[in-house]
């Protein structure tokens, strides 16, 4: 079976968010059909007494093989081995501490270990998700997250941009949606800013920028374009909704455009409010989202919070992220990634 790369545009899930379940909204960009219910997690049959990390025979698991990790936020089933198996774990107990990092002052909300299952075999993997003929590399169902790591059928870096993106769906469902749900913009925002941190000595590094990269062809070095090139692209071609419209979205709003426009636009403008002009914005949107979680504004108010937070001039705000995303300089020859700001 030949490789696939995964392109952030092309994950699957179900829009389950406004029923307060926040479902990875990742799907290709033709329409895809609801996940096949999968099987609960099977903490409750492996005996919980077991030190951090270490391994124990999994009876119920969805593949032979599959032994259970504990550490941190997470419980992991897998059929990888030992030590593929703690590399994943070290990664994953990285990756809910870059959302607890976030969301500070929910970080001793209780909430229990998520449920992971990391597969070795794509064949496996398929089956555990009730035989889907196309299942992308990663899903969270609203129970488990799911994923396979299957280098001859998806590049492994792409998985775990899927895992990363899931993964915030499961740590929001899990912890803020006890609370209330996230806007539909900001949660698949954020999904999309978590899920583009590059791992880097031993550790995730969100704020990453793919703007390309310098490949040979024949003798001429050519870019081939990033994320930041497509961005460009759609803010010159008008294709992004103006902000107001963002701001009070809902899923059938998103269910009008395809998932690789509506990824990009959330997934720049949340860079954006995070990372331009150093960060200002930073505080503004970590206030707004706890706003949202703690005093979930009525249908016809969440705009006012919107500009309560952000400014009163959308248009002006609209005016100032497309003139920062069309100023990103295109690398030099060598380069890959925008220069990083002190918050990246």
């Amino acid at each position: 079976m030949g490789m696939k790369t995964i392109p952030i545009q092309r994950y699957m899930g179900c829009f389950l968010l406004l029923l307060g379940v926040a479902v990875a909204c990742c799907a290709a960009d033709a329409p895809a059909s609801a996940p096949a219910a999968a099987s609960a997690p099977v903490e409750a049959a492996v005996p919980e007494s077991n030190s951090a990390g270490a391994p124990t025979t999994n009876p119920a698991g969805m593949a032979a093989g599959m032994r259970k990790y504990i550490a941190g936020q997470y419980v992991l089933y897998t059929d990888l081995s030992e030590d593929e198996a703690k590399a994943a774990l070290d990664r994953l107990t990285a990756m809910g501490e870059m959302y607890r990092r976030f969301v500070p002052d929910l970080n001793g909300a209780e909430h229990g270990r998520m449920p992971v299952y990391l597969y070795r075999r794509f064949e496996d993997y398929r089956r555990s998700l009730g035989g889907d003929e196309r299942p992308n590399a990663g899903r969270y169902d609203g129970l488990v997250l799911r994923a396979v790591l299957d280098a001859e059928t998806f590049s492994l870096p792409g998985v775990w941009r899927v895992i990363q993106h899931e993964g915030w769906h499961q740590y929001s469902h899990r912890i803020l949606q006890r609370i209330a749900p996230p806007p539909l913009w900001l949660e698949e925002g954020l999904a999309e800013y978590f899920g583009a941190a590059v791992w880097k000595d031993g550790t995730l590094q969100p704020g990453h920028v793919d703007a390309g990269a310098y490949v040979q062809r024949d003798k001429t070095i050519v870019l081939q374009p990033g994320r930041l090139q497509r961005i460009q692209t759609r803010i010159q071609a008008e294709q992004f909704r103006p902000l107001e419209k963002l701001a009070t979205m809902k899923l059938d709003g998103w269910l009008r455009q395809t998932n690789a426009l509506n990824h990009d636009q959330v997934w720049s403008f949340v860079h954006f409010l995070l990372h331009a002009d150093d960060g200002q914005r930073r505080k503004a949107l970590q206030s707004y989202l706890a706003d949202v979680l703690h005093n979930p504004p009525k249908e016809s108010k969440r705009l006012d919070l919107f500009r309560f937070y952000f400014g009163g001039d959308l248009h002006k705000l609209q005016e100032e992220y497309e003139a920062w995303w069309l100023a990103q300089p295109t690398p030099v020859a060598g380069e890959a990634v925008l220069p990083r700001d002190k918050n990246s």
